[in-house]
């Protein structure tokens, strides 16, 4: 039995092109790839669709069938995905005589809280622009205010979180903060949060959320163990945890954890890679301002000569927490005719794994002239942004 195979920055690209079905790829360089022995495989995207790679001689690798046509010259890498995590879960499970699932009894010390930190931004969010009411800032926060007129602010510095509420006189305002690890912990079970306070002016703030409703006094550390209960209330609405700051008040806090358990473990700097990837099973935005020489692809399509709806697969980089919902600007399918297709809304039929199948709706004035099979491609037009956001967020 062979192993999954890992390299840094292995990069190339693509000597010749490629069609939906082939199982073989030709590289401009294999140099900095791992070498693959007998039952080896990796996972490597060619532009953005993810391929698993069984085999290789010299630049020529064999693969899966491929799923989408693609052009010399884009992009090949190995990166961090979904399947290889999978893969390489599974071995690490085969080393270690375990079977199945991890089950929650086991992810003591695990932080529940993804990207703590506001590491992953994929709104950009500007640190310290005021905020309306029930909006989402950097990945797995949102803001949000007892009444009209409180604007949160949120300015992210080595690790902490300054939540500025300053609007004078106006309600209390609140960071909120969910996922899906935290969810699955079972009502009844005993966890903790903890973390630190470095500033505190104006006042108290206090925890709330899935049954902690605690008040914190004092610059320092804290941790706090309760038993969770999702028809807690203080939470405004679950599936959410939040951090509430009265008004004309501020707090700095770091060190976020929530954890299963009555103990706070240490808290450590998640891998930017690993929030990513939590991070994109809520949400995954390509968003641009360039030339159209820096097209993005995103996925592929089927045209129907002059039909107005046609058949397409979006690829996301990992399977999404739930069926999301998908908004976008200049979004086109080039087929093989040569035309570019401007699409007008995207409606997902079903989610196999990393895979999105979407009817697609094309504007009225760009038809497609055959029958083809294409790619969809993101083109930025005369300097205005495209984007392509994948939204299973929680609704606020």
């Amino acid at each position: 039995m062979g192993d999954v195979k890992f390299e840094n920055n292995a990069v190339t690209t693509l000597l010749s092109s490629v069609s939906i079905g082939d199982t073989t790829f030709v590289v401009a360089s294999a140099a900095t790839f791992p070498t693959l022995g007998t039952g080896d495989w990796m996972h490597v995207t060619i532009g953005s669709e993810f391929i698993k790679v069984t085999g290789a001689s010299g630049t020529t690798y064999t693969c899966e069938p491929i799923t989408a046509d693609h052009s010399s010259g884009v992009p090949v890498e190995l990166r961090m995905c979904k399947e290889l995590l999978d893969d390489f879960a599974t071995d690490v499970e085969l080393a270690t005589g375990l079977a199945g699932k991890v089950d929650v009894g086991q992810t003591f010390g695990k932080n529940l809280f993804i990207n703590p930190e506001g590491l992953v931004n994929q709104e950009a969010y500007v640190d310290g622009a005021a905020t309306t009411e029930a909006q989402h800032i950097f990945d797995m926060y949102a803001v949000d205010r007892a009444t009209a007129g409180a604007a949160l602010k949120v300015t992210r510095s080595n690790g902490t979180l300054l939540l500025d509420n300053v609007v004078t006189g106006a309600a209390s305002s609140w960071l909120r903060t969910w996922s899906d690890d935290i969810d699955a912990v079972p009502d009844g079970d005993t966890v903790t949060i903890s973390g630190e306070v470095t500033t505190l002016s104006g006042g108290n703030f206090a925890l709330n959320g899935y049954g902690c409703n605690t008040t914190i006094t004092a610059i320092g550390t804290y941790s706090v163990t309760f038993v969770k209960d999702t028809s807690d209330t203080t939470a405004y609405n679950t599936p959410f945890f939040k951090y509430v700051v009265d008004a004309s008040q501020s707090v700095t806090i770091g060190k976020l954890k929530f954890e299963n358990g009555s103990v706070a473990t240490v808290y450590t700097t998640p891998r930017i890679t690993d929030n990513e990837l939590a991070c994109y099973r809520y949400m995954y935005h390509i968003n641009t301002v360039s030339t159209a020489a820096n097209n993005i692809v995103v996925g592929s399509w089927f045209s129907i000569f002059n039909q107005s709806v046609s058949t397409a697969s979006i690829n996301v980089p990992v399977s999404m927490s739930k069926i999301p919902t998908i908004t976008f600007s200049n979004l086109y399918g080039d087929d093989n005719d040569g035309s570019s297709e401007l699409m007008t809304s995207l409606t997902i039929d079903a989610m196999f794994g990393n895979k999105l199948l979407v009817d697609a709706t094309i504007d009225s004035a760009t038809l497609p002239t055959s029958n083809s099979f294409g790619i969809l491609t993101l083109k930025p037009r005369d300097g205005v942004s495209c984007y392509l956001k994948i939204d299973a967020r929680p609704t606020l």
